[in-house]
């Protein structure tokens, strides 16, 4: 029987993206017959604090919860003493237990793959990295750090993490590339496996069924949802430059979620006096069947630069949604690759609200295009991205790392 540690700060019952993904993972390999225990931090994303258990068993997972400073991640302060404290105890716990483990280890905090490098190195620990994010990359391109001696020693380190990996998974060929260039002499243990939703788990289904879509007003008009974290990575000041050129009861822009962008948000939207601008908080999980199909429209939205750095975790959830997707996205991200070859939606890559706008009006007036769209994107979500097949995946990849 394989054993392996996952390490992830996000775990059940946090309510990132990362969690609700990991504890698939961690769950879907028990499944098929793997012995997993997961090192992970108390849940407190967007300040959300649960209790929980220090050590518990669910769904024949061992999660072992590690203390770490619950700070406010919406701040840079807060961002960096919450991943620094986690890094530091999980290293710590990596490095005491006897028990030897193939580790899995996410990019959440960012740096945490270099926990294995160093366990390797002391106690020869094999390990995985999952890739979500590429890091110090995407912090310098979003603003959140300075390119300097220090970014460029975590990518020198990084470098060193990767080839001492007995693999890595990325979310997409954009992504791969950049991974290629940077090890160039390694690019054989880097692995494709995208991230999913549970396909049985979100499904398509009218407004006028639909209670979110009732409660809240949103049946008689068509809805322009963004579902997700509002954070420094997502160009989403063009969806209110839109929404002014759509001063109309017929349309709702409808943000649900939170992030750092949030206020500056609400702001532009009251200054332009827009009436059809709603924003709600983060709804809890069990609502998300019913907030996603709410809508007639999904916007994904990454900012520009980023492409192959970061795949959004909500694009997965608005392909099961059956909807047609406006992905604002830069040209050459797995996102667009999807988009366009499935033909579930449209690609701006430009960021042009008028094009925006355009293509809201154009998907209002032609039902029958927005119907065969939405069908695509469910399509492509069933052959593509189900939960079951990428856990397949990693079963495959992490079953052939012997000792």
């Amino acid at each position: 029987m394989e054993k392996i540690v996952l390490i992830s700060q996000y775990y059940y019952p946090d309510s990132a993206a990362t969690g609700y993904l990991m504890t698939d993972l961690a769950e879907g390999l028990v499944k098929r017959g793997m012995d997993v225990v997961v090192y992970t931090g108390y849940p407190s994303y967007w300040g959300v604090k649960k209790d929980c258990n220090h050590s518990e068993y669910y769904n024949g997972v061992k999660i072992q919860r590690l203390f770490h400073f619950r700070t406010d991640t919406r701040t840079k302060l807060g961002s960096i003493l919450h991943g620094l404290s986690f890094f530091s105890v999980a290293l710590l716990k990596s490095l005491l237990k006897p028990e030897k483990r193939t580790f899995v280890i996410v990019t959440t905090p960012p740096f945490l793959p270099i926990l294995g490098w160093i366990v390797h190195k002391i106690r020869k620990i094999r390990y995985v990295i999952i890739i979500h994010d590429i890091d110090p990359d995407i912090s310098i391109k979003v603003g959140f750090i300075k390119k300097g001696f220090l970014t460029n020693l975590w990518d020198n380190v990084n470098v060193h993490v990767m080839e001492n990996a007995e693999q890595m998974v990325v979310l997409g060929e954009c992504m791969a590339l950049l991974i290629q260039q940077k090890i160039p002499n390694y690019t054989d243990k880097i692995n494709i496996i995208q991230n999913w939703t549970d396909e049985n788990y979100i499904k398509p289904q009218p407004k006028t069924g639909n209670f979110f879509a009732k409660d809240n007003g949103l049946v008689n008009s068509f809805v322009i949802l963004y579902s997700g974290n509002m954070g420094v990575n997502h160009n989403l000041e063009v969806i209110i430059d839109a929404a002014k050129r759509l001063e109309s009861d017929s349309f709702s822009f409808v943000f649900i979620g939170e992030g750092v962008k949030k206020k500056q948000l609400v702001e532009k939207a009251e200054q332009l006096g827009l009436n059809n601008v709603r924003f709600f908080d983060y709804q809890p999980y069990e609502l998300l069947p019913f907030s996603m199909t709410c809508s007639d429209v999904i916007i994904i939205s990454q900012d520009k630069g980023l492409d192959g750095l970061c795949v959004s975790s909500k694009f997965y959830s608005a392909l099961a949604a059956g909807r047609p997707i406006l992905a604002l996205v830069g040209p050459t991200t797995e996102i667009a690759r999807v988009v366009h070859s499935s033909s579930c939606g449209f690609v701006i890559s430009d960021y042009d609200p008028e094009k925006i706008a355009n293509r809201i009006i154009e998907l209002k007036d032609h039902p029958e295009l927005r119907k065969k769209m939405g069908e695509n994107a469910r399509k492509i979500l069933e052959t593509e991205f189900s939960k079951e097949s990428a856990i397949d995946k990693y079963y495959e990849l992490i079953k052939d790392i012997k000792d």
